[in-house]
């Protein structure tokens, strides 16, 4: 072991002039300071200094003064002829690497330059990677956006797309052959609330076999002197046995025939002879000529020519439910139709 990488204990007497043995001192155990071993000195010039170097040691211990090297005007004792000191090794003495000492700061600077640069890496990198979070949610929005309006794009390119525009209802002119007898303003047939815009027409059979036509609009009509607690239904127009055509109500308010869809429909009612809800000739023609001129007048498609089962799955028209084949029939005969109108 080398000698000058060897810790030892310094213990010393009370300070008293007297000198004590050295078992005393390990009893007493009062332990005055750390100091080193100086291989340049003696072990005689060892015993006599004791602890009288007054810089730090190699370890940055600072090492106490003994008491004789105080100020003598501050001291209150006499200074010793001579103090007998003894320097221990302890049993369990380490060895120690000198290349784990405490360093200097100007050998500590070049350490500290490298700790603040991996410091500035780190903060570097954590703001790379917060920027990075938000630049891949940004993305992913992106790729969404553009997928929805791919899809958009490629629905119309696949299946068309329907050119409706707003048409303005009230500037509409009915045809010679229509009638109009509208019924009286009210809460439970007409209450006069505007229909903005056309979606769907809707076709119905009046469940009253062999009724007529006059006989229909006059009961929406009375349906106005009702108590607190009435019906309501109405239609815009309603064909009779013979092919007539009465208008009940204007095509640019609501009537109440169709349930969750009065408010953007065009309800039809229709006449039959018996039971079975089948139209007559003459009011299936009429009906195929008034459904093609509304779908003209007001810009929809013929595709959306929809039956009151169609929202509510109730069996109206009677014939074109049970006849699945008859209704489609209807729309190809409506899709067909070229009509020569009497009045626009």
């Amino acid at each position: 072991m080398n000698e000058e990488n060897q810790i030892f204990y310094t213990i010393s007497g009370d300070g008293n002039g007297d000198s004590d043995s050295e078992e005393n001192w390990e009893e007493d155990g009062r332990i005055v300071s750390f100091n080193c071993r100086r291989p340049d000195l003696s072990r005689k010039q060892r015993r006599n200094r004791g602890m009288a170097e007054p810089e730090p040691n190699i370890y940055g211990l600072n090492v106490y003064q003994p008491h004789w090297k105080r100020n003598p005007d501050t001291n209150p004792y006499p200074i010793p002829k001579k103090l007998k000191a003894s320097t221990i090794r302890l049993p369990a003495s380490p060895v120690v690497n000198m290349s784990q000492a405490p360093k200097s700061r100007a050998s500590n600077k070049g350490q500290g330059i490298k700790m603040n640069e991996k410091t500035t890496v780190r903060e570097k990198g954590a703001r790379k990677r917060k920027g990075g979070g938000f630049d891949t949610i940004l993305s992913l929005v992106l790729v969404l956006v553009l997928t929805f309006f791919a899809g958009i794009g490629t629905g119309w390119y696949l299946w068309g797309r329907d050119q409706q525009t707003m048409v303005n209802l009230g500037a509409i002119q009915t045809p010679d052959w229509i009638k109009q007898e509208l019924i009286r303003k009210n809460i439970y047939s007409r209450p006069a609330v505007s229909l903005r815009q056309v979606n769907a027409i809707v076709i119905h059979y009046v469940a009253n076999p062999g009724s007529s036509a006059e006989q229909n609009r006059n009961y929406f009509d009375r349906l106005a002197d009702q108590g607190e607690e009435g019906t309501s239904a109405s239609a815009h127009f309603v064909i009779g046995l013979e092919g007539e055509v009465l208008q009940c109500i204007p095509i640019h308010e609501i009537a109440y025939a169709s349930n969750n869809r009065n408010s953007d429909t065009i309800a039809i009612e229709c006449c039959h002879p018996d039971e079975t809800g089948k139209f007559t000739d003459a009011t299936y023609e009429s009906l195929v000529k008034l459904t093609a001129w509304l779908c003209d007048e007001t810009g929809i498609s013929r595709k959306d020519i929809i039956r009151h089962y169609d929202i509510t799955e109730k069996s109206c028209p009677k014939y074109f439910v049970d006849n699945e084949e008859a209704w489609k029939k209807f729309r190809s005969d409506v899709k067909a139709y070229q009509g020569d109108w009497e009045t626009r």
